[in-house]
């Protein structure tokens, strides 16, 4: 693989002991490589275990203190595109993965991204409340935009539910 081809990263959003988002993020790291002849690595945070947000200053100050902080601010920021391969936990996405996004701000708004949400009813889910967070950080594009090269990915719900915040009030 040529060292110049774009880099993108697949975050893989639960660490439950029993999952499938390491296994879809592998395919999908096949599609995309395959697809857009780029570097893809998988980065999955229960490989990372950052505890719950224990930075003593804001994210959008930039003054990252602990070395895990450090660490997945720079497996962020060295990416040209981000993919989150995420289940679907009661309406949204898993604490993991809330987690992990919070630690970082400036990180968020540098690279594309897109999300791949997984569930047996609401995959949608996850997908939009990604999108809503990230548009507020700032970032480039979100899953539903035309302006990230990969194709969002969801198993659409049968129910005829609603999100929890598709509902007005709640936004």
């Amino acid at each position: 693989m040529n060292d110049s081809a774009p880099l993108i990263r697949i975050v893989v959003g639960s660490m439950r002991p029993v999952r499938v988002g390491d296994q879809i993020a592998a395919a999908v790291s096949e599609v995309i490589a395959d697809a857009t002849g780029a570097r893809v690595e998988i980065v999955d945070l229960a490989d990372l275990r950052l505890p719950m947000l224990d930075e003593p200053a804001m994210p959008a100050l930039g003054n990252y203190q602990n070395a895990h902080t450090k660490a997945w601010a720079e497996i962020v920021s060295e990416a040209d595109g981000i993919v989150f391969v995420t289940p679907q936990y009661n309406g949204g996405y898993p604490a993991s993965l809330k987690n992990a996004i919070d630690y970082l701000f400036a990180e968020c708004g540098t690279s594309p991204h897109s999300s791949s949400a997984m569930a047996g009813t609401g995959a949608g889910c996850p997908g939009r409340s990604c999108a809503r967070f990230s548009n507020s950080s700032g970032s480039t594009s979100s899953p539903t935009t035309s302006r990230s090269p990969f194709p969002r990915v969801v198993r659409r719900r049968r129910s005829p539910r609603r999100c929890p915040g598709d509902r007005p009030g709640l936004r």
